[in-house]
C-alpha cells in the first residue's frame, strides 16, 4: 500500500517544469485529450499495476520535447504541464503530494481554484490517454 501512495503522490507532482534540451519528438503522438478531474484520474491511476513502466511513461510525458531522451510519445503532455505549473500555487502542489493515494483529499486540493483545476485536469487527460496503455 505505501508503494501505492507514493506512486500516486509522485505521478500527481509530475507537474513540475523539466530541464529543455532539445528539439520535438514523437510526432504520432494524441492530440487535444479529454480533460479528466484530478480526483477522477487519482482513481483511475489507483488500478494502475506497472509501477515502474508508469512512472517512466508519466515523466517522460511531462518533460519537454527533446530527441536526447527518445521514447513513445516523449514531451507530449509538455503544454499541458507548464500550463498546471503557471496556473497551481505551492500551496496546492504541497497539498496533492500531502495527500498519497487519498483520491477525495486531492479533489479537495482544488477546491476555489478553478484555473488550476482546468490546468490539472487537462495534465491529467494528457497522461491518463498517454499512459494509460502501459500502466495496467
Amino acid at each position: 500500500m505505501m508503494k501505492r501512495s507514493l506512486l500516486l503522490a509522485l505521478l500527481g507532482l509530475l507537474a513540475v517544469p523539466t530541464a529543455a534540451c532539445g528539439a520535438a519528438s514523437d510526432p504520432g503522438a494524441p492530440s487535444a485529450p479529454p480533460p479528466i478531474a484530478p480526483e477522477t484520474a487519482c482513481q483511475r491511476k489507483a488500478v494502475w499495476t506497472s509501477a515502474i513502466a508508469c512512472l517512466d511513461c508519466a515523466s517522460r510525458v511531462v518533460q519537454e520535447p527533446c530527441t536526447c531522451n527518445p521514447g513513445p510519445a516523449n514531451g507530449t503532455c509538455f503544454e499541458q504541464n507548464k500550463r498546471r505549473a503557471t496556473a497551481c500555487s505551492k500551496t496546492v502542489t504541497d497539498c496533492v503530494f500531502g495527500c498519497g493515494s487519498d483520491c477525495a483529499c486531492l479533489g479537495r486540493c482544488y477546491t476555489a481554484q478553478a484555473a488550476c483545476t482546468s490546468a490539472s485536469a487537462d495534465l491529467e487527460g494528457c497522461i491518463l490517454q498517454v499512459c494509460d496503455p502501459f500502466c495496467k
